[in-house]
């Protein structure tokens, strides 16, 4: 579970990242290459954090990204 500090609303991830609401909404739903962000479901609010989303950016760029099933917690 993440920590109070670490908890990033994936609402300000599109901020963090120059993507749109809905791509974000995509990365974590059904993901990209078979890669998904991963978000906890936290009092009815998705949260991520910053590991999580540089890990997810990380594993896109790998060349066995496309092989991989998904990661996906919450």
């Amino acid at each position: 579970m993440l920590s109070i500090e670490e908890r990033i609303p994936i609402a300000r991830v599109p901020a963090l990242v120059g993507k749109s609401i809905p791509t974000i909404y995509r990365w974590f739903q059904k993901g990209v290459k078979n890669v998904r962000l991963r978000t906890e479901l936290i009092g009815g609010q998705r949260y991520t954090c910053q590991r999580w989303i540089d890990d997810f950016l990380r594993r896109l760029n790998e060349p066995s990204a496309a092989t991989e099933e998904p990661a996906h917690v919450g």
